[in-house]
This record gives C-alpha cells, structure tokens and sequence, in this order.
C-alpha cells in the first residue's frame, strides 16, 4: 500500500504476541507494506457483507505504552481511516470470564489528574482522575445488536484446543473445569460490554481493583494500556475518526495467572485472542461502518432498543431458567374461582416461557407492573430463553417510547420496519413464525398506532404480542391529562396476564429468591449474600424492594459518594451518577433542573409556564431518559424539584 489513499479500517497492537494471531489464524491475506516512518505494517483487503472492497491495514507497535498514540495519530494523518480499532489482551475486573471478549460502551482515563494522597496508616493511597474518551457508537450498536450475537458464535476452549491439534491432558482438563466452576473461565465465550478503565498503569493488584476501580465505578468490565492512548489522541485531528476497541480477557489477573498460561504452554491466551479475532473479523465486514445503508449482514445500524446499562435491566452470562425463575418469583396472575372471587397465585417464568413457546402466532401476553419492577428484563430474559429453545421462532424487541418519538417526524411503519428488520433479517413478507416483545408501553392513545402499524406490517406472520405495561406511568399521566381510568390495553383480551409485585422488605423468603436471581444473572461481582442486601436495603431504610433498588443498591453500595445516605439520598445520587454516564461532566444546576423538569411533566399548571431554554434542554432529557423511572425515582425528583422551584 505505497499512495496515500483513505483506509477503511485501520488495526492497531501493541505487543508482537497479539499481533501473531492475525497472522496465524484465519483472517484477510496480510501484506507486508513499507514503514510509516518507524512503523511497520501489513495491508490488506477484503469484501464487506454487501460484496464491497475494502481496504486495512495492521499496524504492531512492539511494545506497551504511548507508542500506539503516535502509530494511531501518523496512520490517520496519512490514510484517513473510516473506522481505527484497538485489538488486545485486557485485564479483567468484573462480569467477563478468560476466553470472553470485551467492548467498551465508553472509556475513563482514569489516571488524568489522579492524586496520590498519605493515608491514616503512615502509607498512602492513590485516588483515581478521569477523563472520558469517546468510542464509536455505531460499532457499538452493531457488536451488541441480535443477529451479530447470533452470527458471532466463540468456539469453547476444548473446541479451539481440537482445532489447533493439541491433546489436553487429564489434569488441564481437570483445572479447566474447576475453573468454570468458580466462573473464572467462559465455557461459552461471549461479548460483554462495558466501561473500561486505561491508564499507564500495569494494574495487577487485586486491591487496587476492589477498593480503587470498583469504588470509583462497579461496572468497570476491564483494565488496558492503549485503548484510551488511542482514543484521547485521535481527538486532536479534524474530523477524528471513529474509534472501537475489541479486547480479550485471558487470565484472571490474579496469582492463578502461571496456572492459566502453563495450559498448552499459552494455549488459553491465543484462544482469548482468537476470539477477539473472530469478532473482529464480524464487525469489519459490517457495510453500516463506511456509511454503506444496503446492510445485506442483517446489522441494521439501528441501535438496539433494549438499554441493558440502566438500573435492573442488564442481563449477563448464560443464566439457566432455574435463575431466571429465582429473579422473577414476584410475578403474580389472578385466577377467577367459582364462588371464591378471585386468587392471586404465583406464576414461575418457566411456565411462562412454555405458554409463550406453545402459542408463537396471533397470541397475546401481558406483563403489568409498577416502574422498577422488572418488566423489560423479564422481556428480555424470555426473547433470550426463546432464542435458546428448539426450533424456535424469530423475535424481535420495541420499545414503543423510542418508536413514538422516532415516528414524530416519520411513518410508523417504516420506523418499524428498521427495526424488524434489525432484530429478524429477512422476516418481513414471509410467514414466519416471530415473537414481539413490546416494552415501554404506558396505556395511553399515542401508542395505539404503533401496534396497528406493527400489525400490518407483520400481518402475514400473524406475530404473538408480549407487552409490558407500566401501570404507575399511566397513573400518573391520567392524574395530568384526565385519562379514563382503565387503559385501552386492559380492554384487550390477553392470553395471559401476570403482574409483577413489589417485595417487602420482610418478606425474607420471596426476597432472598429475586435478589439471588438478580446476583446470579446480572453479572454483579458483589461478594454479599442475599441476607446481607436486605439487611443493608432495611438499614439505609427502604420499605420495599425490587428490581430497580436491588440493581442501585448493587452498582453504588461501597462507593464513596454513598456513604452515610438515606435511602432517598441514595436514589438521588444513583440519577446523579447516571446523569454523568449519559451526559458527561455536569454541574449541580444541569441535574436540579431536570429535577425541576421532573416536578413540571406532572403539575398541569407548571407545564403550562413558561421556561429558560436550561429548562427546555433538561425537559428534553428528562423525558428521553428518566420520565419511566419508577415512582421511588419520581417522588425523590419531584421533592429535590419543589425545593428549587422558583417561586
């Protein structure tokens, strides 16, 4: 590749040992090319998923450390890349197992304006900075989308041993599965999304991540050296070009490390980083990255309308139905009994998931509840058990607030067409058997166009419907805008209709069984049992629990920030920390004005004022972002509201 013309994607390695597997396992033919001044590459060029050329280069640096900056900034000065990757070794922190691959939904420097600082015990300790780094958004859509998750299957390590013709012996298969055991290793390698931390740092110790990392953010999935080098570098030149990083965990950065890199004499490392390679071979050939809108690969570009990232809703691993029967054992139907009125009984998701299997046409369910319950992870976690099961049908995931508002300024059905054929390539005019897991419905008269236009769009697959209804949401709007008081959803006749219920706090049994499902299949790392998050939600004082609080509770207990709260200074400082990861740095007047936004959306006579352009934007991003919070959210917002409402 001698003349500078623009690259489609540009590979970036730090270390020799990284770079090897794209020249020892399957990947695009690599051409060596002249040095970049002291860079050496390699070229190549390959069909996209549309049949288009497109042309890469990897570059290996040789060694950790600000050396990728300069490759990342000279390469994109001279070839003007459509889209630079990060490929490598991460260390793991949380939620990834060694053979998992790992993709940031954002990156903290977190050792910009970091501060060391003498301790109480005549030593000292090291209080991290921050400064975020952009990634591509569009990359993230397409790794995190359903059909790339389907399409990108990561072989086991015995399948990869098999491959590469080595024989593991009787005592590292022995440790391989004491490994999967404890979690430690993926039997089946995925994807898992996160925030990364990078700093120059080498972090190998295990209490500088639990007492450092952690503290500062419990979602941090993995620890580099570049990816963030990259990042921050590239944003100096005009236009900067997208940035992605796809990174493999291959040991658990703990004294077991020996241990994991003596099998096959390095055979868990190279199958980390073939993974890596396999998913970035995927993602490469994505047409949606160079701005091609033919997506023949089944990747719409379009992002997924399940937010995995907000309180109760994340779903990790490979979680059994047992776990999922543990995490929704609040879920309730009402059974009418002859001369007995009527029963409220309990329902296991197990059984739920059948009566959805054996009716995948023209059927209808509806799951009902109030904000925080778990109404999008049950939808979630039944799309996924769908998936799973044999023979099963196409689905597909809305969320109908996304849809209305997308569908202001554009057809209904073509807004759900994008997104069909996101979730279901291909579905569209046959008749296939698909499953519609319908979130984020509130029963007012804006969503019934939605539905119709899904039903015409689908109307030859006859689509079986699974709804989530938010029952306080429509409460709360009717109090606004003089609903009637029965929904139009609960006129329609339902298969099935659970409701999902609150906990009490006392209720230490059906407790114990929701916050152990939670645990076990949200990827939480925490080490406490069930009967310690109660006793710890009863003494920060909160009355009841569910899906919302447990998952708050979880991503902020032991944070600085949280110490010494009440349970409601403890919800309004988890908005204001999810505030900062939505919208980066603020100050206190951006969050008490979307705390006076709040207050507005539910008193007809403050709507109906004037507002500041402020007003205007933190309106905007209330109702984008925090309007279907549940109610503990909304009480706590609107009080923070009155107090600062100018009078």
């Amino acid at each position: 590749m001698t003349s500078p013309e623009a690259l489609d994607v540009l590979i970036l390695i730090a270390l020799t040992e990284e770079a090897e597997t794209f020249h020892d396992l399957p990947f695009h033919k690599l051409k060596e090319a002249p040095r970049l001044g002291i860079f050496q590459y390699h070229s190549f060029e390959y069909e996209d998923a549309n049949g288009t050329s497109r042309r890469g280069a990897l570059v290996s640096v040789g060694e950790i450390g600000l050396r990728i900056r300069d490759a990342a900034l000279r390469f994109s000065e001279k070839f003007s890349p459509k889209l630079v990757l990060n490929v490598g070794i991460s260390g793991r922190i949380k939620d990834a197992r060694v053979g998992d691959v790992v993709v940031p939904t954002h990156i903290n420097v977190i050792d910009y304006r970091a501060a060391a600082q003498d301790d109480e015990k005549n030593g000292y300790e090291i209080l991290p900075g921050g400064k975020p780094a952009p990634v591509s958004i569009s990359a993230g859509y397409v790794v995190n989308s359903v059909p790339f998750k389907k399409k990108n299957k990561l072989p086991s390590i015995d399948n990869f041993a098999k491959r590469m013709g080595y024989t593991l012996t009787p005592n590292e298969r022995r440790k391989l599965k004491e490994w999967e055991g404890v979690k430690d290793l993926a039997k089946t390698p995925t994807v898992v999304s996160g925030p990364f931390a990078v700093s120059n740092l080498l972090i190998k110790s295990a209490r500088f991540k639990e007492h450092v990392l952690k503290n500062a953010d419990r979602n941090y999935v993995a620890a580099d050296m570049e990816s963030g080098l990259i990042a921050d570098g590239l944003l100096t030149l005009t236009p900067a070009p997208p940035f992605y990083a796809v990174r493999a965990i291959s040991d658990p950065a703990t004294t077991q490390k020996p241990e994991y890199d003596a099998i096959g004499n390095g055979l868990i490392r190279r199958w980390a980083m073939s993974n890596a390679l396999d998913t970035v071979k995927l993602l490469i050939a994505e047409p949606s990255l160079f701005g091609d809108e033919r997506k023949l690969s089944g990747v719409s570009g379009v992002p997924e309308d399940y937010s995995p990232e907000y309180p109760g809703q994340r779903i990790l691993g490979a979680p059994s139905t047992s776990d999922f029967d543990d995490r929704f054992s609040n879920m309730r139907i009402t059974v009418s009994k002859r001369d007995h009125g009527e029963t409220v009984l309990p329902i296991r998701f197990s059984k739920l998931l059948s009566e959805i299997l054996e009716k995948p046409r023209a059927g209808s369910f509806l799951v009902q509840g109030r904000g925080g319950g778990g109404k999008t992870a049950l939808l979630r976690a039944l799309q996924l058990s769908v998936n799973d099961a044999h023979e099963a049908p196409k689905t597909v995931f809305l969320d109908a607030r996304k849809i209305i508002k997308e569908a202001g300024s554009a057809d209904a059905v073509s807004v759900l067409r994008r997104r069909v054929d996101r979730d279901a390539p291909g579905l569209i005019d046959t008749k296939d058997n698909v499953i519609v897991f319908l979130d984020g419905l509130i029963g007012t008269d804006s969503e019934r166009p939605i539905i119709e236009a899904l039903s015409q769009l689908l109307a030859r697959n006859e689509p079986t419907l699974v709804i989530a209804f938010g029952i306080d949401h429509y409460e709360l709007q009717a109090d606004s805008n003089d609903y009637p008081p029965t929904p139009y959803l609960h006129n329609r006749k339902h298969d099935r209709t659970v409701d999902l219920k609150a906990i009490s706090v006392n209720d230490d049994a059906l407790a114990t069984a929701v916050i152990g499902g939670i645990v076990r299949t949200s990827g939480t790392s925490t080490s406490e049992s069930p009967e310690a998050i109660i006793a710890a939600l009863r003494t920060l004082g909160f009355l009841y629990l569910n899906h919302f609080v447990v998952s708050i509770y979880l991503h902020n207990a032991g944070k600085m920030a949280f110490e010494g709260k009440n349970s409601s200074a403890f919800v309004i400082q988890s908005m204001q920390n999810l505030y900062g990861d939505l919208y980066g740095r603020f100050t206190s007047r951006q969050f008490n004005l979307l705390c006076v936004a709040a207050l507005r959306s539910y008193c007809r006579i403050l709507v109906k004022s004037a507002g500041s352009p402020e007003l205007a934007t933190a309106h905007d991003r209330y109702e984008s972002d925090f309007a279907l919070f549940p109610r503990i959210v909304q009480t706590r917002t609107d009080r923070q509201g009155c107090r600062l409402y100018p009078r």
